[in-house]
């Protein structure tokens, strides 16, 4: 058996959406976690273990799964509109934005925010920043959601990541 290659990666996203999952969606969410979880090349170890919180100012869902090679854990809230989402995925292994971005899309995100980090010696920045529609109304609403190539806002410290959401 070869050696495991540590790497300490770890994505950290508030993406707000337009299609969150809702009380009904545990086993869509479900089988969409363990998706990402293939899609990302890591094994699954336990969960993911789904709860649905149904407070006024809280309902939302949370996901938490362990890998082999750390966790994912995915926060939810209906109430926003957009609503929001935060995403946490470390993992010892390599990560690939870019298969995150295209799983994403189910939820319809409209702006995302994000931190990729290298935790391996220190919390060394890697790339951050955001993408999406980013005008919006007098109300607050969205002017118009770039669905294609939208122009991200980013800083990159040697890894490129096209923005396809």
């Amino acid at each position: 058996m070869e050696p495991v290659i540590v790497e300490h990666k770890h994505v950290i996203i508030r993406a707000e959406v337009n299609s969150p999952p809702s009380k009904n969606d545990t086993e869509m969410m479900k089988d969409w976690v363990i998706d990402l979880i293939d899609s990302i090349g890591m094994k699954l170890l336990s969960g993911p273990h789904i709860e649905y919180v149904d407070v006024p100012g809280n309902v939302g869902m949370t996901t938490v799964s362990i890998i082999e090679t750390s966790h994912i854990a995915i926060h939810t809230w209906e109430e926003p509109d957009p609503a929001l989402m935060q995403i946490d995925v470390y993992t010892c292994g390599p990560l690939d934005l870019d298969v995150v971005w295209e799983k994403l899309e189910t939820f319809e995100p409209i702006r995302v925010y994000y931190k990729f980090l290298d935790r391996e010696f220190t919390l060394k920045d890697i790339d951050e920043g955001g993408f999406g529609t980013f005008s919006l109304n007098k109300d607050g609403s969205p002017v118009e959601r770039t669905r294609s190539a939208p122009t991200p806002i980013y800083k990159s410290q040697g890894i490129t990541s096209s923005h396809n959401v």
